[in-house]
């Protein structure tokens, strides 16, 4: 799982808790649960694929596996554009239809469960500055 790191906070700190709850609140706004976008590597998404297309705006990423964020209480999401998913902490409830709707949670828990996940922070060899 990789998640694109855009800044670097105070003290190098990797991730900034006050911003991570902004956009968990901003994907309860959008689709009615609190979740942290993530890329899963996999055999069509590759890791350099990932870095290449979909976090190329990020010099670094950090990156998560599903286990450490299951071990944390965190369920993964799939939004429906391959590979991004969602961490959440809600319960998530799969229809007779296949539909999934996640229950609401709680943005600091599940910003609490995320930062306690064991992650790795690699430079983005693919990373360019100046995209817009």
């Amino acid at each position: 799982m990789v998640r694109a790191l855009f800044e670097v906070y105070e003290h190098g700190a990797v991730f900034d808790r006050d911003v991570l709850v902004a956009d968990v609140a901003y994907n309860f706004d959008e689709f009615g649960y609190y979740g942290l976008s993530l890329w899963l590597v996999q055999d069509r998404w590759p890791l350099a694929r990932i870095l290449a297309e979909k976090t190329r705006r990020a010099s670094r990423v950090a990156l998560f596996t599903a286990g450490a964020l299951a071990g944390q209480g965190l369920t993964l999401v799939a939004s429906g554009r391959e590979p991004h998913y969602d961490a959440t902490d809600g319960t998530v409830i799969t229809g007779a239809s296949g539909s999934v709707r996640v229950t609401a949670g709680s943005a600091d828990e599940l910003v609490d469960r995320f930062l306690a996940a064991a992650y790795a922070v690699r430079d983005n060899e693919f990373y360019e500055q100046d995209l817009q």
